[in-house]
């Protein structure tokens, strides 16, 4: 199947490449070091209990995948396996540069229809202590530099479309080590943002980092237990479950070790990386920073599950509503479709620049479009007059989109009957699901 990107100027996806550590290894460490890394209860040579979030991503896309990754790698060319156990030579010198190369052995030349992942940097920092800080600057400079010259490496080998992740949650939030990573996801997101994209190249990132942090400050809403920085490999009845025969504990922690995460927690990156792809989204920092409706870009969903239904401020419960909003072809436009449990559809907006007039056009089931138009105000917020198929002929329903911060908005609509309100309202506030845009 090929994953239509032409929209956004890309060649179809057709094979997922991936060069990187643990996080995205599916079993190459373990070839090379007879099954003793990683952990001899993980999920077939994967650093968690089931697949790992490249291949969830490859499934989503239904495009074949080809991994390079290995467990312990560093963004250069060290493993840091054999510096702990030297007797495995094999895994020596495998870090992502060491992968490039061996890639460039064996396929020589990236095909345009490729999607390369690189997810690398956490072991290039390993065992540093936060208090040793010119060592600490040192080691996550190296790795910035290793990455611009990974990514230059492999659009020399004809990539055309490149994300690079930054480094994930530790098991203890905001501790030494997780602030540690913190400080070299900043560098690798510099080194994304400055990197000068020459002609045909697509350079995007993927925030690992802030897709898990929602996941740890907000655990209820994804099926999670309170005590996030529990590890299921020290429980034996999480550790012991089977991914075959069902993960109804584990499914439920978000650690499986200290530095690596359960397959619940890959599943659910592997389908936000997915929706970013297919979307656009962080494609093209220019079409974000010029589209009136950027801040409504990514993946949302309803706060605490709560929808107010009538004026009165009652309040019910809808799980798993979800709405993905994207660019589709042009700088003045969104498209954002919503999922429901009991209902689905999509709006789309587009903005004439020269009147700053917004048009609205939605449908939802079977029988509910809705034209409409409206203005931002100095603050962003979307104010909206929308008619609707369904609701008594002469009303109308203002609608309003007001931003709380750059990751949360509350959204009200009121009937009207002229200029005077019915008592028909409804409305929700909703947060944005993987932390950033």
């Amino acid at each position: 199947m090929d994953v239509e990107t032409q929209h956004l100027g890309l060649a179809p996806i057709k094979r997922l490449v991936v060069f990187g550590d643990s996080n995205v290894d599916t079993g190459n460490l373990q070839a090379l070091s007879n099954s003793d890394e990683p952990l001899m209860n993980s999920w077939k040579g994967r650093s968690s209990n089931g697949p790992v979030v490249t291949e969830y991503l490859a499934e989503n896309l239904g495009v074949e995948l080809l991994s390079f990754a290995v467990g312990g790698a560093t963004t250069g060319d060290e493993n840091v396996v054999s510096r702990f156990f030297p007797e495995f030579t094999a895994a020596a010198q495998t870090g992502v540069m060491k992968q490039i190369e061996k890639f460039a052995r064996t396929d020589t030349h990236f095909r345009k229809s490729d999607l390369v992942i690189v997810w690398a940097g956490s072991n290039d920092i390993v065992q540093v202590e936060r208090s040793n800080e010119a060592e600490l600057k040192a080691k996550i400079a190296n790795a910035a530099d290793n990455l611009s010259a990974a990514i230059k490496a492999l659009y020399d080998l004809g990539a055309q479309q490149i994300v690079v992740a930054t480094r994930t949650v530790r098991a203890v939030y905001a501790s030494e080590d997780d602030l540690n990573g913190r400080d070299l996801n900043k560098e690798i997101k510099r080194v994304v943002s400055e990197f000068v994209v020459p002609q045909g190249l697509s350079l995007r990132l993927f925030d690992a980092y802030s897709s898990i942090e929602d996941m740890v400050l907000n655990p209820e809403r994804y099926g999670f237990s309170k005590d996030v920085s529990d590890l299921c490999t020290e429980s034996k009845a999480c550790a012991s479950e089977v991914f075959e025969q069902g993960l109804e504990i584990a499914n439920k922690h978000i650690n499986w070790d200290y530095p690596h995460k359960t397959t619940r927690v890959h599943q659910l990156m592997g389908l936000q990386l997915a929706e970013q792809i297919r979307s656009g989204e962080s494609l093209d920092s220019a079409v974000k920073k010029s589209n009136a409706f950027s801040t409504f870009f990514g993946n949302w969903t309803l706060k605490n599950d709560d929808w107010v239904q009538d004026a009165q401020g009652t309040k019910v419960k809808i799980a798993n509503h979800h709405t993905n909003c994207r660019a589709i072809n042009t700088n003045n436009s969104i498209l954002c479709v919503v999922e429901t449990p009991d209902l689905a559809g999509h709006i789309l907006w587009s903005l004439d620049t020269e009147t700053g007039v917004v048009h609205h056009l939605s449908s939802f089931g079977a029988a509910r479009n809705g034209v409409g138009l409206g203005q931002f105000d100095d603050q962003g917020n979307l104010a909206l007059r929308i008619t609707f198929q369904g609701e008594p002929e002469g009303t109308h329903r203002k609608y309003l989109y007001k931003w709380n911060s750059d990751s949360e908005y509350t959204l009200t609509s009121t009937q009207y009957r002229g200029d005077q309100p019915t008592n028909n309202f409804y409305g929700g506030t909703f947060v944005r699901l993987n932390g950033g845009q």
